[in-house]
């Protein structure tokens, strides 16, 4: 451990660095000092609480000043193999948690690194040399649930809940069930074993929603929103201040929206979760998001998307061109970065230079370079766009357009001969190419190098073991259909069996339109004509809808009519 200075001194250091770094003002120093009677690590607590966009700094300046390192915590993998040479009670007891090894070292850290008699007792628990280094009391009590929350504890919580069959029933958990099913830590598993679970059904968001006397929390599975546990209030206030905590949030501020991420330990894997707040009159609801796991998804090709060959081959043709940008459009939970990802897929090549910009990186892709670029950060997208195109990227991907400099930057992109692939959150390719113009490009600028939309959506696909053939009658014939045959036109519909909950879906299937821009096309949108119009024109020139490819894909056998009239309009 380093010889810095004792811990006396730190503090008075501390309170000087303050003023000297521009931090406080002399004035506001000398009362903060009088306030916590010169205790520089309550005073940090106090500071980095009212200045949390300062945290880091705060936190090592006094690091500085006890002369060793601080470890941001909640941006450090823990090891179990590392974090169980401290059991569990003595991690708690001491807060102290190990991060790392060094050869024989085993490097922990503290609130107290100057703690001599602490730094022996762990010594001769860790039957080895020991560093320590400074975390936050509140990050180490954090990172202690976390961490040893990976272990037997979390296995064994979520074996009692799912025992206990408190999911997916009208059951109201109170919390004295909860701790008689789970123990007094069930608080702090319930939020993990709520994401663990919506994982393994492949949900896309997870709803907690209080009402007068209980609270709901609901699961998108497929597209729909179905109920999974129903929870008594009294346990809503603690849910959502340990998903706050969790998501760095101020507990407090229960009247207004916030937002954050959460790094979930999970059993075999972490989750990363966009989490937000909304008050309501009967409190805060919450939203959680998975975005992303250290198991990265596997990229589909082209060909492994259920892709007609009229998409596929206008598509194709598309990506032939040297330079402009193709857009890859699709509301939220069509799966528009798995589009993406399968287009930069088909592009990939030993001879090009394929970069791909996200955040977070939900797919791994052989062969590009991908770039983590995050939000309200230096490194955001718009650096990452400069720094790819001085890194010579002949293709160049951004997941998602948000912000008009992002937009304009991929144009530029695009007129000094670099081939953009670009998400864009938009309903279907006609509201791309409108909601491209609303981030504040103008037509001009555009048009010429717009290659084209690509867009997606998803419906629910049929569960393969209850579907139940029947022959259409003429009525839907005539309504969805363009056949004047007297042949039968067979289709599926939803039964339901135990495999797929009684909904008679299991999964989701892709719903595709290509609207590829020539220059007569280029002319009808540079004319500002409605969307409309816009439409019937590129119908009789051949396009084929969303709808379309939805019908098609129900006379397969993929989904059925009312599906496909649902999701698409």
């Amino acid at each position: 451990m380093s010889d810095g200075p004792g811990r006396g001194d730190a503090d008075g250091e501390f309170f000087e660095s303050l003023i000297s770094k521009g931090l406080l003002k002399e004035k506001a120093c000398q009362v903060l000092q009088g306030k916590f009677q010169n205790d520089a690590l309550g005073a940090l607590a106090y500071l980095v609480e009212r200045m949390p966009s300062k945290r880091g700094t705060l936190c090592r300046l006094w690091a500085d000043c006890l002369g060793v390192a601080y470890v941001e915590l909640d941006k450090t993998l823990f090891q179990p193999e590392i974090v169980h040479k401290i059991p569990e009670s003595i991690a708690k007891k001491h807060k102290v948690i190990p991060v790392y090894k060094f050869g024989d070292a085993v490097t922990l850290a503290t609130p107290d690194p100057t703690d001599a008699e602490l730094a022996a007792r762990l010594k001769e628990v860790v039957g080895g040399p020991v560093s320590l280094v400074f975390s936050l009391p509140s990050e180490i009590e954090d990172a202690v649930e976390k961490a040893y929350a990976e272990g037997d504890s979390l296995k064994d919580f979520i074996e009692k809940i799912s025992s206990s069959k408190l999911f997916n029933t009208e059951e109201i958990l109170t919390a004295e069930k909860l701790k008689e099913v789970a123990g007094s830590q069930a608080i702090v598993e319930l939020p993990v074993c709520i994401v663990l679970f919506a994982i393994q059904e492949n949900a896309t968001d997870v709803h907690i929603e209080p009402g007068l006397k209980t609270v709901v929390v609901r699961f998108r599975i497929d597209g729909v929103l179905r109920q999974r546990l129903r929870l008594d209030i009294s346990l809503h206030a603690a849910l959502i201040a340990r998903l706050k905590k969790l998501a760095n949030l101020d507990e407090t501020l229960t009247e207004s929206p916030q937002r954050g991420r959460i790094d979930f330990p999970l059993p075999d894997q972490r989750a990363e979760l966009f989490f937000s707040t909304l008050p309501t009159i009967f409190g805060e609801k919450a939203l959680l998001q998975p975005i992303a796991r250290t198991r990265l998804e596997k990229v589909s090709g082209l060909r492994e998307i259920l892709l007609s060959k009229h998409n596929h081959d206008r598509l194709v043709g598309a990506l032939k061109a040297p330079y402009g940008i193709l857009l890859i459009a699709g509301a939220p939970g069509s799966q528009k970065s798995g589009l993406l990802y399968s287009v930069l897929k088909h592009l990939v090549n030993p001879s090009i230079n394929v970069t791909a910009i996200d955040d977070p990186v939900k797919y791994r892709l052989d062969g590009a370079n991908q770039v983590r670029a995050k939000q309200g950060e230096e490194f955001d997208s718009v650096s990452a766009i400069e720094w790819s195109l001085l890194q010579d990227a002949q293709v160049l991907s951004l997941d998602e357009i948000k912000r008009e400099k992002e937009a304009h930057l991929l144009l530029e992109a695009a007129q000094t001969g670099h081939l953009v692939v670009a998400g864009i959150r938009a309903n279907d390719s006609f509201q791309a190419v409108v909601r491209l113009f609303q981030l504040g490009v103008k037509p001009f600028e555009t048009l010429p190098l717009l290659l084209g939309v690509f867009a997606q959506g998803r419906a629910r696909r049929l569960c393969s073991n209850c579907a139940e053939k029947y022959e259409a009658s003429k009525e839907e014939i005539d309504e969805h259909f363009q056949w004047n045959g007297t042949a039968p036109v067979q289709l599926q519909r939803a039964k339901g069996c135990d495999l797929c909950g009684q909904s008679g879906f299991s999964g989701t299937v892709a719903l595709h339109e290509t609207l590829i821009f020539d220059d007569s096309l280029r002319k009808l949108v540079s004319s500002e004509g409605a969307v409309s119009e816009l439409a019937d024109s590129v119908r009789r020139a051949g396009f084929q809808s969303m709808r379309y490819d939805g019908f098609k894909k129900a006379l397969r056998g993929f989904t059925t009519i009312e599906e496909i009239c649902r999701t698409t309009a």
